[in-house]
């Protein structure tokens, strides 16, 4: 409980990674998933069982289904296939002894992006036919380990390394030293449950679970400009590591009454890596205009003009501003989808 209230409290620090958690942590609470050398069964809490519901297996392997398929269209963005971004990240990167001068180069960034593209895309069906199942788990283990090496990206390697273990053969697990006496046989069991596990209720929320999941990471492609320069539609979609973005971000505050202005920085405010997410993002820049607001007019009794002076550098182009200049943010409306003061993206630039 502790991650999903801090994952829903601070959106400076929103990452797919922690969403995929709070997610899996939400599934695991429903499956029964302690059945077999678990300390429930440890303690006698819960009887142990040879076998589990097919769904349960399912629901599971559908999440990090989507996770990949969502993650490997979301690349086909131009500027990925392009490897824009991943040639910034490596160059960032040139200092690394023995192979700096690779990190360097644009043809290794397009070899790179390319790549990981297509193990989005085919890394589920390979694991999923018997035939190409253990080539996709030692490919899953070079991709991933070579994310961790390279780009650090936290536990995520890591987690997904496991979860692709959902994909593999129970007889796999039964024939490990650690986990043969550990788990239960089917001779020591109950009886095989009935097929259907599932009450109506039950059906009914596993399958709008599944709909939310096919459905809200398909908000990108309505958008009305690239998303990666909006962020509109950006959150749960699964698109991890898109883009770069640096630059600046100085608030203009005027009272109307007095015509007194004053410029700010969020760095009075925010945290280095608040400030990182906030200069990207028209909807928290727009918050933080919005709160910068009520505490002006809670202090001096009059709602301030706010605008904002942002430039941004995405995957390596010319800084330009990703917010108009000369809109008072203060009396914009948060909203649902494109925000007009938006700057229009220009990919020439």
């Amino acid at each position: 409980m502790g991650l999903v209230t801090l994952f829903l409290m601070e959106r400076g620090i929103y990452l797919n990674h922690a969403y995929l958690y709070c997610l899996f942590a939400g599934l695991l609470a429903v499956v029964p998933a302690d059945r077999a050398a678990s300390i429930d069964v440890a303690r006698g809490r819960v009887a142990p069982s040879a076998t589990a519901p097919l769904w349960s297996l399912w629901l599971l392997r559908f999440q990090m289904a989507v996770v990949y398929a969502y993650a490997g269209i979301a690349k086909l963005d131009p500027d990925w296939r392009g490897g824009r971004p991943m040639h910034v990240w490596l160059t960032d990167r040139a200092w690394y002894p023995l192979i700096g001068s690779l990190l360097e180069s644009k043809s290794f960034a397009l070899a790179l992006s390319w790549g990981g593209l297509c193990f989005d895309l085919l890394i589920i069906p390979a694991l999923l036919w018997r035939r190409t199942r253990t080539a996709a788990l030692l490919l899953a283990v070079a991709f991933h380990s070579m994310n961790t090496i390279l780009f650090g990206v936290g536990t995520f390697p890591w987690f997904s390394l496991v979860a692709t273990s959902l994909f593999l053969p129970s007889e796999l697990f039964r024939r490990l030293p650690l986990l043969r006496d550990a788990l239960p046989r089917a001779e020591d069991t109950p009886a095989k449950a009935p097929l259907r596990t599932l009450s109506r209720l039950g059906l009914a929320a596993l399958l709008a679970y599944v709909a939310v999941q096919v459905v809200l990471p398909l908000r990108p492609l309505t958008a009305s400009d690239r998303t990666s320069w909006s962020e509109e539609g950006s959150s749960f979609s699964w698109r991890m590591m898109l883009r770069d973005k640096r630059g600046s971000l100085a608030l203009l505050i005027r009272d109307p009454s007095t015509g007194r202005s004053k410029r700010e920085s969020p760095a009075a405010y925010t945290t280095s890596w608040q400030r990182r997410t906030l200069i990207g993002s028209p909807d928290l820049i727009l918050q933080f205009a919005h709160w910068r607001a009520d505490e002006w007019e809670r202090r001096f009794g009059v709602r301030p003009e706010v605008r904002a002076e942002s430039r941004v550098r995405m995957n390596g182009r010319a800084p330009r501003p990703l917010v108009d200049p000369s809109v008072d943010l203060a009396r914009e409306p948060r909203r649902l989808g494109a925000y007009p003061f938006t700057m229009p993206f220009d990919p020439s630039s």
